[in-house]
């Protein structure tokens, strides 16, 4: 074992010249002191997340049982945001939606997430031509439009849940490595690398114990806003009619429903329509706020 190795995190901390860091309920007071919007969408996207995953408990119909007598009603008392063209109760339909199009946007982020950062710290911290190398892949990458490789692939590996799942997150992963890359060649110079790397710390540690945790600020509001757009993405492609197949209908497919009947039943697209923009924007707003929080310059004279 190293010295760097043996040395305690207030070591490291001090030579990083900060504070030692929050516990997690401190540092989420924190967020909810500074930003008001921090608790408010949170708020909003914990009642999304529990209505989906409580939907079996909840939801007062099966969402996949037709009744043709009960087609393209109105909204009331006995069906909330009305029935579709089978008859099914829309609202029983966006609550088992969200068990669908939710753990899969958060799924495609980890992938993306997972990838990206990876691929950035290596290019980034070896350079030469490890980085040359990651770097043309992902500029070929970005010049090819997204939605039409989307496409292409889907189409090509079939519109399997995990299929849709694995190819939204690697299409979506250079934003990561892009941000990833560069937050570590400024951190890998910084005076308490250099100090670790003295003590004898292995390459392994240096990157993934000293350069990467200090390069996370960046990347915690990318994933937040990134989840937004990977519902959105879904949606989308749902909507384009590449829907993943599952038991259960997501939010595009029944937006895509909704508007073959729009004339007649507008209302139908509110229930699918108003659970994607609350969740886009709830995503999108707590990113904007963990900005805020969190960069420096947009800090201001309160701490």
């Amino acid at each position: 074992m190293s010295v760097a190795d043996k040395a305690s995190p207030l070591a490291t901390l001090a030579l990083e010249g900060i504070r030692p860091r929050r516990t997690l309920w401190q540092w989420l007071v924190h967020l909810c002191r500074r930003d008001a919007r921090f608790p408010v969408f949170t708020g909003v996207m914990a009642v999304l997340f529990t209505l989906s995953m409580l939907a079996p408990l909840i939801a007062p119909y099966d969402p996949t049982e037709p009744h043709t007598n009960k087609r393209l009603q109105s909204p009331s008392w006995d069906h909330w945001l009305g029935t579709d063209q089978l008859g099914r109760d829309t609202f029983s339909r966006v609550l088992y939606g969200g068990r669908v199009t939710l753990p899969a946007g958060l799924t495609v982020v980890a992938i993306a997430a997972t990838v990206g950062v990876v691929l950035g710290v290596l290019a980034g911290f070896f350079g030469g031509l490890l980085d040359l190398a990651i770097g043309r892949w992902v500029d070929a990458q970005i010049a090819f439009p997204s939605l039409l490789l989307l496409i292409a692939l889907i189409n090509a590996f079939g519109a399997k849940l995990l299929t849709v799942m694995i190819v939204v997150g690697l299409v979506n992963f250079p934003g990561y490595f892009r941000l990833t890359r560069g937050q570590v060649l400024q951190v890998r110079e910084f005076d308490f690398v250099n100090a670790a790397r003295a003590l004898g710390a292995s390459t392994p540690r240096l990157m993934f114990r000293h350069v990467l945790p200090n390069s996370l600020n960046p990347l915690i509001i990318q994933t937040s806003l990134a989840a937004g757009g990977a519902v959105l993405l879904l949606s989308n492609l749902s909507f384009l009619g590449l829907a993943p197949k599952s038991k259960y209908p997501d939010w595009g497919a029944m937006f895509l429903d909704a508007l073959t009947n729009f004339r007649l039943q507008p209302w139908l697209v509110l229930g699918p329509g108003l659970a994607v923009f609350l969740t886009v924007l709830s995503f999108y707003m707590l990113g904007d706020a963990l900005r805020d929080i969190i960069d420096p310059r947009m800090r201001g004279a309160k701490h």
